[in-house]
């Protein structure tokens, strides 16, 4: 017996125009990095306006030399610390990093350089950056790797009218500003708790936070809504959206 299936019934249909967000629709957050994705977006419609909450993930151009003043990270520690690049290093003799200082009073997102022939560091796979520590530290962990991420994820608005054309603002919604959102806060989620809209974002050690904001405008942290082992958190909008997301750090990448 064959079963045939309507597929042009249900929830959703594809539109036409079929709209897509992609990198290049996306503005870089800093100079010295470059959009490689958007993707995974939160979905809400608020006060006539489709509001997409982006993950957007972001790495270091490779395109151009280490800029006077650049850092390098040293990794040799339980943890990495910033450190002067010493010069004569080009963009062939490098590979860049985000990494997530958060030994400033306002934490902030600094491109690292690491040099390509420090021993121990592995760069077979695109999508990270592992590295043997040479002092033992750490040694019996993953076969004495760690890895990092080569790029790094923050959650960028995109509003529309239409729900074909979409404007994608300039500036991160929500970008990671705590030791446990080092990899970066990625993959949103939104639903409407109490008559009000709430997005969820998630880091990687933490759980899920509730984040508030009015028309996507504005944004508070409402605080944990998951056990951590969960990786949720949950946010809440001002105007009633419940948002969460994903949060990663090196202890769960």
């Amino acid at each position: 017996m064959i079963v045939r299936i309507d597929r042009t019934a249900g929830i959703g249909r594809r539109l036409e125009q079929n709209p897509l967000i992609t990198a290049r629709d996306v503005k870089p957050s800093m100079p010295g990095l470059e959009v490689v994705s958007a993707f995974n977006a939160a979905t809400a419609q608020l006060d006539g306006e489709t509001i997409l909450l982006l993950r957007v993930a972001e790495r270091p151009r490779s395109d151009i030399d280490p800029p006077p003043g650049a850092m390098t990270l040293d990794l040799d520690g339980p943890h990495p610390v910033l450190r002067p690049l010493p010069t004569g290093y080009t963009k062939h003799d490098v590979i860049g990093m985000c990494f997530l200082d958060t030994s400033a009073t306002k934490p902030r997102v600094v491109v690292a350089y690491i040099p390509k022939d420090l021993p121990g560091l592995d760069l077979r796979d695109p999508r990270s950056i592992r590295y043997r520590n040479g002092t033992g530290v750490l040694g019996v962990i993953n076969e004495g790797y760690t890895d990092y991420l080569a790029q790094m994820s923050h959650l960028r608005v995109a509003r529309s009218t239409d729900g074909v054309k979409f404007t994608v603002d300039e500036t991160p919604a929500v970008a990671p500003n705590v030791d446990v959102e080092e990899y970066g806060v990625e993959d949103p989620r939104c639903t409407f708790l109490n008559a009000q809209p709430r997005r969820d974002r998630l880091h990687r050690r933490r759980p899920p936070d509730h984040l508030a904001a009015s028309r996507y405008r504005g944004i508070r942290g409402r605080g944990p809504a998951h056990h951590p082992d969960r990786r949720n958190f949950l946010h809440h909008v001002r105007v009633g959206l419940a948002l969460g997301h994903h949060h990663q750090s090196r202890d769960d990448a």
